[in-house]
C-alpha cells in the first residue's frame, strides 16, 4: 500500500530480517550486519540493502489509495562462495515463506510488512573488487508495506 514513510523501504526490511534472525543491526557487532544503502569494507561477510524501483498495482477502489510495491536488491558480500551461496538460499528461504503480515517496529514507528515477492533468483555478480577473493551475491524483492497509525 502507498503513504508517507518516515523510514525506507530496505529499511524496515532490515529490521524485518533482523527480527527473522538473517542477520543482525551494524551497532550489535554480531555475525552477517544488514546494512542499508551504503557497504563498508568490513566486516567480510555482511548483506546490505537498497532502495530500488517500485512497481504500481493500480488503486483500490473504495478508497482511491494506490498500491505500491517498494523495490528492494538484498547484497550479499562473502569471505568464500559456500557462506556467501549458503547465506543467500537461507534468506531466499525465509522471506520466500514469510507468513502474511509481519509487523515491524523502527523507533516507535510500525510498518506493516504484507508481502515480499521475489522477482530474481540468486545472482551471483563475482568478487567485490578486482584484488579480493570476496564474493557478491544479490537477490531482488518487491515488497507491500504500509505504515500502521
Amino acid at each position: 500500500m502507498s503513504g508517507p514513510l518516515e523510514h525506507s523501504p530496505a529499511d524496515v526490511v532490515r529490521y524485518l530480517m533482523r527480527d527473522l534472525g538473517l542477520g543482525v543491526l551494524p551497532s550489535s557487532g554480531g555475525p552477517w550486519p544488514v546494512f542499508v544503502g551504503n557497504e563498508p569494507d568490513n566486516p567480510d561477510n555482511c548483506l546490505t540493502l537498497y532502495d530500488t524501483a517500485p512497481t504500481l498495482g493500480g488503486r483500490i477502489q473504495a478508497t482511491g489509495e494506490y498500491v505500491e510495491k517498494h523495490g528492494i536488491q538484498i547484497r550479499l558480500r562473502a569471505k568464500n562462495h559456500v557462506d556467501g551461496y549458503q547465506k543467500a538460499r537461507e534468506i531466499t528461504e525465509a522471506l520466500d515463506t514469510l507468513a502474511y503480515r509481519d509487523t515491524v517496529t523502527i523507533n516507535g514507528a510500525s510498518y506493516l510488512v504484507h508481502a515480499l515477492h521475489r522477482t530474481s533468483g540468486i545472482i551471483e555478480v563475482g568478487f567485490d573488487s578486482p584484488v579480493s577473493k570476496r564474493l557478491l551475491f544479490t537477490v531482488n524483492y518487491l515488497v507491500t508495506l504500509r505504515m500502521e497509525a
